[in-house]
């Protein structure tokens, strides 16, 4: 009789998605200027000028949409905003604060959307590729931070159905494959007019995305999505994080492991996380990071480019 098939948790962050061409967050400003009209440019400049004054970073996509969306909700959206003209001036002389929101949650679909779309072709198919081999062994839930529609999409190429339901039981079923977006999606418009279980993981991008920084106000999104992030991350036997770093920014998702790492106290079966990513320091500082929660024993980091994951696995140099 054949055992039952392993679930697999599988936490995404953007290393996942930067070879399918979604940038990175410090990247995003360079590709925005590449790739954005002049009007959406003027609109989240501030934002990003905003971020470097408060906190010394300059160009990191979730400090300054996060800056904007803190400014928006204490001053609230016609609050105007200073910028650097040439140089930076208190007088309010730029776009309104709801403006500046509005432009990244634009910039955000189109980068993350119809641009890595379009290049599908080149990278689609070493993603699926990885999908197969995880699917082979494993039931997969999936949780992300991206925005992209990369997972959607390399699932549909090998006619895999997947959902962002997060109130059916069971996560991490053969059929379909939760995929539960912490932070919003490309294909969910904004102002909602549906709940996320309710768009097709196959939609298409829209022009303003439904969307929360990658910093705080999670409140924007339905509570169930962390809810079953949390369940899925309790149960699952196995803990594969790919491409994030867990930045200060974030601590929710700090709040969101300990809670999902409690829960599997006093269940050795269920204690192994694998790290991976293509920064070698990153996976040890992410390992480290579990190896404080009691409940994992074993968090093994590896050094890897997501375009090399798949040939790591099939020579078992990365151990699930």
């Amino acid at each position: 009789m054949n055992q039952p098939k392993p679930v697999l948790l599988l936490f995404l962050g953007a290393g996942f998605s930067a070879d399918a061409g979604a940038p990175v967050m410090s990247e995003f400003l360079s590709r925005a200027r590449e790739r954005l009209s002049e009007d959406l440019l003027r609109r989240i400049d501030p934002g990003f000028y905003c971020a470097e004054y408060s906190t010394g970073e300059r160009d990191n996509l979730e400090t300054a949409y996060g800056a904007a969306v803190f400014r928006e909700a204490v001053f609230g959206p016609g609050y105007r905003v200073a910028t650097r003209v040439p140089r930076f001036t208190r007088s309010c002389n730029g776009p309104n604060i709801g403006e500046v929101v509005e432009a990244f949650e634009r910039a955000i679909a189109c980068l993350y959307g119809e641009a890595v779309l379009e290049e599908q072709e080149r990278w689609v198919d070493y993603y699926s590729d990885f999908f197969r081999h995880l699917l082979r062994d494993y039931h997969v839930g999936i949780v992300t931070t991206n925005y992209d529609r990369v997972v959607e999409t390399a699932l549909g190429r090998i006619d895999r159905a997947s959902t962002y339901s997060a109130s059916r039981g069971g996560c991490g079923l053969e059929n379909p494959i939760p995929i539960f977006k912490l932070h919003g999606s490309v294909n969910w418009p904004w102002p909602p007019t549906r709940q996320p279980e309710e768009i097709d993981t196959d939609a298409e991008p829209v022009e303003r995305a439904w969307l929360v920084p990658p910093t705080w106000k999670k409140d924007r999104l339905p509570v169930a999505i962390w809810r079953a992030a949390l369940d899925l991350m309790g149960w699952a036997e196995v803990v594969l994080i790919v491409g994030h770093s867990f930045p200060a920014t974030d601590v929710h998702l700090d709040y969101l492991f300990a809670e999902g790492m409690s829960i599997r106290e006093g269940q050795p079966e269920r204690k192994r996380v694998t790290v991976a990513d293509m920064d070698v320091r990153t996976a040890e500082r992410v390992c480290n990071r579990f190896r404080r929660y009691q409940t994992v024993e074993h968090a093994v980091p590896h050094g890897v480019p997501f375009e090399k994951i798949l040939s790591e696995f099939e020579t078992r140099s990365i151990m699930l």
